[in-house]
């Protein structure tokens, strides 16, 4: 007995020594580790950040689907033009004359970046699916930016832009039917064919105007497209937001029509340049014009 009593008194304390170096280190292991885990912030989404409320601006933000690093304050995030049916900070379209509104609504579709463009493109919603690229939204935008500028009560169908052809000389193509029915009836817009070459036609004596719709026809090497003059500036240059390739994918900029003082300044000048022939030119062939009647209001 005298012997089993000190075995069991050493191995009550070995035993007590095991459990204090066990709980100390838990501590050290276990403890920093909950300490460096921040609180949760949400997991990022799109709809969660389609409305600012700091400035009611409609916005889209493309962000990393990965929890951000807490100890970078720089986050990844895109603002794309804001579609037409959410709010945005250039004022309410029925407060301003239809020009200005013509002009606000316009910059809410620039896309700096092909990515940009072909979400913006999908944003308008002119096809079935998400099968909108910015390769062929020419017609929609028009009429998307219209549809913003409140130009038309009720909105109009951006779909039946959707590769419209408005060529005469073709039994398949019905565009202008399209435009007289659905967009832009005789009785209130003048109808204006003309077939010298965007470059070559005298806009100094027939300039274009706020609303005035294009349809530009090409003879080879390039394609028709649709635009529309969004504004006129003091010194009378025309200005539109529209979509166009420049050899890295297509891109939604404002950009000036033709320039009042340099006649080798501006879009009209630059699509139909012969090195554009392998991206596509546009307008060789003349256009058509499409112009409210009476006029907008300033």
């Amino acid at each position: 007995m005298s012997r089993t009593k000190p075995l069991f008194f050493i191995s009550l304390v070995l035993f007590a020594i095991v459990l204090i170096i066990f709980f100390v280190r838990y501590d050290k292991i276990i403890e920093p580790a909950i300490a460096e885990v921040p609180p949760a912030d949400g997991i990022p989404s799109e709809k969660a950040s389609n409305i600012d409320p700091a400035n009611n601006q409609a916005t889209i933000k493309v962000e990393e689907t990965t929890q951000p690093n807490k100890s970078d304050d720089s986050e990844i995030e895109t603002e794309l033009p804001a579609s037409t049916d959410e709010s945005a900070s250039v004022g309410d379209p029925a407060e301003q004359s239809q020009e200005e509104a013509l002009y606000q609504a316009s910059l809410k579709f620039i896309a700096e970046t092909p990515e940009e463009a072909d979400l913006t493109a999908k944003k308008i919603d002119y096809m079935a699916g998400e099968t909108e690229t910015a390769s062929n939204m020419c017609g929609p935008l028009t009429i998307a930016i219209l549809n913003e500028a409140q130009w038309f009560e009720p909105q109009a169908d951006a779909h039946q832009a959707w590769l419209l052809c408005a060529r005469e000389n073709r039994e398949d193509c019905f565009g202008v039917e399209i435009l007289k029915k659905v967009y832009f009836p005789p009785d209130e817009y003048d109808y204006i064919r003309v077939y010298d070459s965007v470059r070559d036609y005298d806009f100094l004596s027939n300039p274009l105007q706020p609303g005035d719709w294009m349809y530009l026809f090409t003879y080879i090497h390039g394609y028709d497209h649709m635009l529309l003059v969004t504004r006129v500036d003091e010194k009378g240059n025309p200005y539109t937001v529209t979509n166009v390739n420049w050899g890295d994918g297509f891109i939604i900029s404002e950009m000036k029509l033709y320039d009042t003082e340099n006649p080798e300044e501006g879009l009209f000048y630059e699509l139909t340049k012969i090195e554009r022939r392998r991206i596509g030119m546009m307008g060789t062939a003349g256009f058509l014009l499409v112009r409210k009647s009476d006029g907008i209001s300033e």
